[in-house]
C-alpha cells in the first residue's frame, strides 16, 4: 500500500516530477517552501531531507510498498520560458501551462509513465522525459491527443515511430491525432516512420493530424519518411467529404521537413508556417492551403520536386513573405487551382526560380494581423539572407544544444 502523505492545497509550488527512494531523496526541481518544520513533518517515513541555505528544499515523500512514490507539481518558470518563443497564429496556445508535470518514465507505448498515458489523459498536463531518457518510441496505434498539452522535450532525443513489425503496405496508422481540441504545444520531438517508399504518391498516414482544434504550436521539430505528409490539417473528411470542424489558430515554427513527398495539406484558417524548413526530398506542398489562409514566412526551401511546392486550392489563401527559395532541378514555384490566391511579398531567390502568378488579391486585414503576430526576419541585402539560411539549417535557437538539433 502506498503511504505517500498529502501536500497541503494552500502551498503553491512551482517543480518538476520528485522521486523519492528510501533514506534518499532525488530532486528533479526547485520547491519553495514557506517553512522547514513543514518538511519535517513529512519525513516521518525513513527519508532524509536535505533543505537548501537559500531556503529552497525537497518536497519528502514516504516510499511506499516499491520504495519508490511521485509527486507531480507545477512546472517551473524556466519551463513555461519557452512560451515567450511563441509566435504566428497559434501564439496564444497554452498546452499544459495552467496544470501538472507528467514525466515520462520509459519508451514504452502504453502504461503508466508512458508518452500515451500522459497526453490521453483528460487533465491538463506539461510533459517531460525523465533524465537520459533518449530513443524511439514505437506506437502500436495513434495516440488521440486530449486538450491541455505540453510535450517538452527539451534535452532529449525522442523520435516516435509506428510499430515496425506492421505489414508495411498498411499506410493508416497516424502518430498523432488532435481530434476536437484546445491547447497543445510540440516541443523538440522527431517524427521519423522509417518508411522505405515515402518519395510516391501514397495516401494514408501522417506524422500528425489535426482536425477540428484551435491553439496549436509545433516547435522544433522534425519531420521524415511518412506514407502520406508530415503535418495534415483537414476541415472534411471521407468521401463524399464531409465537415469535421474548424480549425484555426495553429502554427508550427523552426521546423524540418524532409524525406516526404508532401510534407503539409493544410485546411483550415489563421495558420502560420515560420522559421522552418522543405528541402532534402520533399516534392511539394510547403505548405498547400485549402480553402483558408496561411502565412509562410521565413523559411528555406530548396530542390523541391514539382512547382506545387506553394499551393492555393479552393478559395485558399497563401501569403508568401521573405521566405528564401534554392532551386534545383525543378525551378518555378507556386500552384493555384481553383480561385487559389498566392501572394508574395520580398522573397529570396538562389539559382532560377521562376515564380508563377504571385500578385493576387489576399485579404489585407489577415495580412496585416499575420504581419504583427509574426516575428519576421525583414532581410535586405545577401548578408543577411546567407545568415538567415544558415540560422535555419543550424536549428537555431535555445533547442539547439539539446541533442535534437535541426
Amino acid at each position: 500500500m502506498n503511504t505517500s502523505k498529502n501536500i497541503s492545497a494552500e502551498t503553491r509550488v512551482a517543480s518538476l516530477h520528485l522521486t523519492v527512494a528510501p533514506r534518499r531523496v532525488q530532486r528533479l526541481g526547485r520547491l519553495a517552501w514557506p517553512a522547514l518544520g513543514l518538511l519535517s513533518a513529512l519525513a516521518g517515513g525513513g527519508c532524509a531531507v536535505d533543505a537548501d541555505l537559500d531556503g529552497a528544499a525537497p518536497v519528502v515523500l514516504d516510499e511506499g510498498e516499491t520504495g519508490e512514490a511521485s509527486l507531480a507539481l507545477s512546472p517551473t518558470p524556466e519551463m513555461l520560458s519557452i512560451l515567450d518563443e511563441r509566435e504566428g497564429w497559434g501564439a496564444n496556445a497554452t498546452g499544459g501551462k495552467d496544470g501538472s508535470v507528467y514525466v515520462v518514465k520509459n519508451k514504452d507505448d502504453k502504461g503508466d509513465g508512458s508518452l500515451r498515458k500522459g497526453l490521453e489523459s483528460s487533465d491538463k498536463r506539461w510533459i517531460v522525459f525523465d533524465d537520459d531518457l533518449n530513443g524511439d518510441i514505437v506506437l502500436s496505434s495513434s495516440i488521440s491527443v486530449k486538450s491541455d498539452k505540453t510535450v517538452d522535450a527539451r534535452g532529449h532525443s525522442i523520435r516516435i515511430k509506428m510499430d515496425d513489425k506492421k505489414d508495411k503496405d498498411d499506410k493508416d496508422e497516424t502518430a498523432l491525432k488532435m481530434h476536437g481540441v484546445r491547447n497543445v504545444i510540440l516541443i523538440n520531438l522527431e517524427f521519423d516512420n522509417d518508411y522505405e517508399d515515402y518519395d510516391a504518391n501514397n495516401e494514408g498516414a501522417d506524422a500528425i493530424n489535426i482536425m477540428n482544434s484551435k491553439d496549436i504550436w509545433i516547435h522544433h521539430c522534425d519531420f521524415t519518411q511518412w506514407p502520406d505528409g508530415g503535418i495534415d490539417i483537414k476541415e472534411y473528411s471521407g468521401d463524399p467529404p464531409e465537415f469535421m470542424g474548424d480549425v484555426e489558430k495553429v502554427s508550427v515554427t523552426w521546423s524540418r521537413f524532409r524525406k516526404i513527398y508532401q510534407a503539409m495539406l493544410w485546411q483550415g484558417d489563421k495558420l502560420s508556417l515560420g522559421h522552418s524548413v522543405c528541402y532534402n526530398e520533399v516534392n511539394a506542398r510547403c505548405p498547400k492551403i485549402i480553402g483558408g489562409r496561411a502565412h509562410s514566412y521565413n523559411n528555406y526551401i530548396a530542390n523541391w520536386g514539382h512547382k506545387g511546392i506553394q499551393y492555393a486550392q479552393d478559395g485558399g489563401e497563401l501569403y508568401s513573405q521573405r521566405n528564401i527559395f534554392e532551386s534545383g532541378d525543378v525551378t518555378r514555384v507556386n500552384e493555384r487551382k481553383n480561385d487559389g490566391k498566392i501572394r508574395l511579398d520580398n522573397n529570396y531567390s538562389i539559382g532560377s526560380v521562376t515564380f508563377e502568378g504571385g500578385s493576387d488579391s489576399v485579404d489585407s486585414d489577415f495580412v496585416s494581423k499575420s504581419r504583427g503576430n509574426a516575428k519576421v526576419d525583414a532581410c535586405s541585402d545577401d548578408r543577411c539572407w546567407a545568415n538567415l539560411k544558415n540560422r535555419l539549417l543550424s536549428g537555431d535557437g535555445v533547442h539547439k544544444a539539446a541533442g535534437n538539433s535541426l
